[in-house]
């Protein structure tokens, strides 16, 4: 065959190239990271997921996810926030809608389902309301919304979450449960255990309708949208291993052994700590509302008597054991703050 001059000079620019490319991406391996990492942040842009969510690229090549994460080398633990977090707000995600898609996929993982505990002495059965079909619809879109949006939140931490053990919130969810009960029992309380947690429907229908669905918190009364997934985290948290359950303290009872066992109220206390110190700031104004204190005070190894007797003043980890304040110095850095 014959080739001209023309053809041959192109050819070798062509091979030129690549072989420059090779060298570079060798020479300078940031380099070649740096351009799948932000292949995967469009694949976070797209799919709203973080970097290491990678059981929720639902509608994403897997082999593709596998090779960027896999290429860029530990970048799974690398904290990659969604492109708009230097505006987004914790409003914005109350206002957000739930995609149908993301409601079947939840829908196909967890059970939402109506249930009253039928344990109960002949006799002691407690009393129950009968939900229309307008109110299981407001309570099951509360569930929904509520796992949602404290999965939204979670992907614009800096810091991975410390009990989920490299998971989202949302794959740290399905992973744990199987069923979530509404229960229409009156005076009962929420609980948690055998990949099962139960809410008490009347209490979260009534918080509902004082409108604790589209505000973040109630200053007044203590609700608002966090007291929803304060409960649900700190149930869902009694299914993980071998059962996180509570023990008696000081007289009282339902308490945790201490914060760095990070039980059901130790994630409570872990979760507030975590929005006020590593979200972005305009998401942080909205965290700073809640103080981890109603939670912290079901911790054993917390002295409340102390901190009350020092004024309730100074860093609330300080009243925490030797133990614990070591623990959570490891873990955050950070002290945690009235």
């Amino acid at each position: 065959m014959k080739l001209n001059l023309k053809n041959i000079l192109i050819g070798s620019f062509i091979l030129f190239i690549v072989i420059l490319g090779l060298v570079l991406f060798k020479s300078y391996p940031g380099l070649s990271k740096g351009i799948l990492k932000r292949d995967l942040h469009s694949l976070v842009d797209t799919y709203s997921l973080r970097a290491n969510d990678t059981k929720n690229y639902r509608n994403i090549d897997k082999s593709i996810t596998d090779k960027i994460l896999k290429t860029t080398n530990k970048v799974s633990n690398v904290r990659i926030p969604p492109r708009d977090s230097d505006r987004m707000t914790i409003n914005a995600l109350l206002a957000e809608s739930i995609p149908y898609t993301w409601k079947q996929n939840f829908d196909e993982e967890v059970e939402i389902r109506f249930f009253n505990n039928t344990s109960y002495p002949a006799g002691e059965e407690p009393p129950t309301v009968t939900f229309t079909d307008s109110e299981k619809n407001m309570l099951r879109n509360n569930i929904y919304k509520t796992i949602y949006v404290a999965s939204r939140i979670e992907q614009y931490f800096t810091k991975a979450l410390p009990w989920t053990h490299g998971k989202s919130y949302y794959d740290w969810v399905i992973d744990s449960i199987d069923t979530i009960n509404i229960s229409s029992e009156i005076g009962t309380g929420s609980f948690g255990g055998d990949r099962e947690i139960t809410i008490n429907g009347p209490i979260r229908l009534e918080s509902i309708r004082d409108g604790d669905d589209s505000i973040w918190f109630n200053s007044q009364s203590g609700g608002g949208f966090f007291s929803f997934i304060a409960i649900i985290t700190h149930e869902i948290r009694h299914n993980n291993d071998s059962g996180y359950f509570h023990m008696e303290c000081d007289g009282s009872i339902g308490n945790d052994e201490s914060l760095r066992y990070m039980g059901a109220w130790g994630v409570n206390v872990l979760s507030i700590h975590w929005m006020r110190n590593y979200l972005p700031p305009q998401m942080k104004t909205a965290a700073q509302e809640i103080s981890p204190l109603t939670y912290l005070r079901r911790i054993c190894t917390f002295s409340y008597d102390e901190w009350n007797s020092a004024g309730e003043t100074g860093a609330l980890s300080d009243f925490l054991s030797e133990e614990d304040r070591d623990w959570l110095r490891r873990i955050s850095t950070l002290p945690l703050e009235i």
